[in-house]
């Protein structure tokens, strides 16, 4: 008998993932492997001889147990005779049951990549592959001349208000003194 463990198993094509399980396997087969019987006669305190004795006499009884009806192992599983093989029967499930696994994607969520010997965010590589799908404007010039209209509103309103004459300050008639100028003798 031997215990193996199995790690867990990825199926991509189902998008499964078998969890890591622990199987029983039974060899009919003899080996000639002596550490058994070595390993026995230390824990038992016992010689050499009467441990492979204990072990001959251990598996002949067995067999003529199981050749007259099938034996149950509580908990393991049950053995029993089909044409003349031993034949092992788990009483668990050697395999758990796959989890399906799914990508989730969620939007706006960001999280570290591992390019290379780098580690980026799922931005950052987007942006890399696919370039800039945004293209961003700019409309500074657009404030501008909002600024620039809403100033001449502004000046328009400010003259009406204070009856700016345009005509008296600009050069569109000759100025007139108010006094006349002195005249001055010189000698």
């Amino acid at each position: 008998m031997q215990l193996v463990s199995e790690s867990a198993q990825v199926d991509f094509t189902n998008r499964k993932i078998h969890a890591p399980a622990v199987s029983i396997l039974f060899h009919e087969t003899v080996t000639t492997d002596n550490s058994f019987e070595y390993w026995l006669t230390q824990e038992l305190n016992i010689s050499y001889h009467d441990a492979v004795n204990a072990v001959k006499s251990f598996v002949q009884t067995f067999q003529k147990a199981i050749s007259n009806a099938p034996m149950q192992w509580n908990g393991w599983g049950s053995f029993e005779t089909i044409n003349n093989k031993i034949i092992f029967k788990p009483a668990f499930n050697v395999f758990p049951a796959a989890v399906t696994a799914e990508r989730v994607i969620r939007k706006g969520a960001e999280h570290q990549i591992r390019v290379g010997e780098d580690e980026r965010t799922n931005t950052q590589m987007e942006e890399w592959l696919h370039g800039s799908t945004v293209k961003q404007k700019y409309l500074w010039w657009v404030a501008g001349l909002v600024l620039l209209g809403f100033g001449i509103i502004l000046a328009v309103l400010f003259a009406n208000q204070h009856n700016i004459q345009w005509k008296k300050y600009t050069n569109y008639h000759q100025l007139q003194p108010k006094e006349p100028p002195v005249l001055y003798k010189t000698p």
